[in-house]
């Protein structure tokens, strides 16, 4: 039977991206307090909105689905008109590498000056950083081509990120790698492969929540994570590729999905969990929220979180260290009851990540976009945002 949808545009994935970025910021603003255990306990008003702040967190999650649909978009226009490894890799290289090197490079720059100038109470607790001279070449190594997650445990020794927010990218990396190799081995089977491959995650992921003793895998994409990256190849084929009968299994599916993550929550508290229960829900809501896509997608306010989601990437690389440090400052400053922390220290810190993200993305990201693919498709895929504590 045919496909239920033939569009592969998803309009409001953007302005998703830029309700995911602003999480991610509001957690990393409110760091102070939220580490402190001596904080005032929030009440009222602020009690509700902290709940949401301290799990901001789940905006990283929420950046893998969109990230797994994005790519598998991508990778689908990729191998109908025909376009080689070649091309798919480059594109992925030049989205990510040169705006990561360069802020990596203006990061290390800033801490190196942070530390000279006695400033380095401001990275003690916000941004657990140090003194990057002390990394390693092999470290190194790992930073500049993004496998510091993984590359210890194949080396035996210490992994270090400068960048510590950048463990996400290590992840997106490893994602588009399995992308790329699916679209060369198999490229009329994408799909399959990539379900496939999500079928081997899953049993593994199940195993160590039982067995948290075994062999470490953290940091490599078949830590569980990869069903993340899947939800959103799922939405992804539901809404373009699904016939009727596939898409009744996927719906039932998903919500298996999302009711085995909440229970495995429920059962052990693990964020870990709660990060799959809210990416699995995430996910699930997407296929009845894309009949509306078009309408909503003309809304004010979504526009105005769709443009700062098309630039959450710039936000990305640059907000956790410059937003920890603002905390930490303001915070030692005397700013540190919940409604100070509310009305002072998460309006001055996202205004400066809004602006230093504008800036960086108009003089760098910008020059690295890639022209569009042949076939409508969202925004190119940019690399998961995240944060230091996912």
């Amino acid at each position: 039977m045919a496909a239920l949808q033939r569009s592969a545009r998803y309009l409001t994935l953007d302005a998703w991206r830029g309700v995911a970025i602003l999480l991610v910021i509001f957690y990393h603003a409110a760091s102070f307090y939220l580490e402190n255990p001596a904080s005032e306990k929030p009440t009222g008003a602020a009690r509700l909105a902290y709940a949401i702040i301290r799990r901001g967190w789940l905006g990283v999650p929420m950046f893998f689905v969109i990230s797994g649909y994005c790519i598998s978009a991508t990778c689908d226009a990729t191998r109908r008109r025909g376009g080689g490894m070649r091309e798919y890799f480059s594109r992925r290289i030049r989205r990510i590498y040169p705006p990561y090197l360069i802020a990596l490079a203006i990061t290390t720059a800033a801490v190196v000056v942070t530390s000279a100038l006695g400033g380095g109470w401001l990275l003690e607790r916000s941004y657990k950083v140090l003194n990057p001279a002390s990394l390693s070449v092999a470290q190194w190594i790992g930073n500049v081509t993004l496998t510091e997650t993984w590359r210890p445990r194949l080396m035996g020794d210490k992994g270090y990120l400068v960048m510590l927010h950048a463990w996400s990218l290590c992840y997106e990396e490893q994602f588009y790698i399995v992308c790329g190799l699916a679209l060369l081995l198999a490229r009329r089977r994408f799909f399959g492969v990539l379900f496939a491959i999500a079928a081997v995650v899953l049993p593994i992921a199940v195993y160590r929540q039982f067995h948290p003793g075994m062999v470490r895998i953290d940091g490599f994409f078949f830590d569980g994570r990869f069903l993340l990256f899947a939800a959103g190849v799922v939405v992804y084929y539901r809404v373009r590729h699904a016939t009727i009968t596939q898409a009744r299994i996927i719906d039932v599916m998903a919500a298996i999905a999302v009711a085995v993550a909440v229970f495995a929550y429920r059962r052990d508290h693990d964020p870990g969990n709660l990060g799959k229960a809210v990416a699995f829900l995430f996910a699930t809501a997407l296929i009845p929220l894309y009949r509306w896509d078009e309408r909503v997608a003309d809304n004010l306010a979504v526009r105005l979180l769709a443009f700062w989601g098309q630039r959450c990437y710039s936000l990305y690389l640059l907000h956790a260290p410059m937003v920890g440090m603002v905390s930490r400052a303001m915070g030692v400053a005397g700013v540190q009851s919940p409604v100070q922390v509310l009305l002072i220290t998460l309006p001055v810190c996202t205004a400066l990540s809004v602006l230093v993200g504008w800036v960086f993305h108009w003089l760098v990201e910008r020059r690295f976009l890639n022209p569009p693919a042949l076939v409508a498709a969202p925004v190119e895929a940019a690399p998961a945002p995240s944060m230091a504590a996912g």
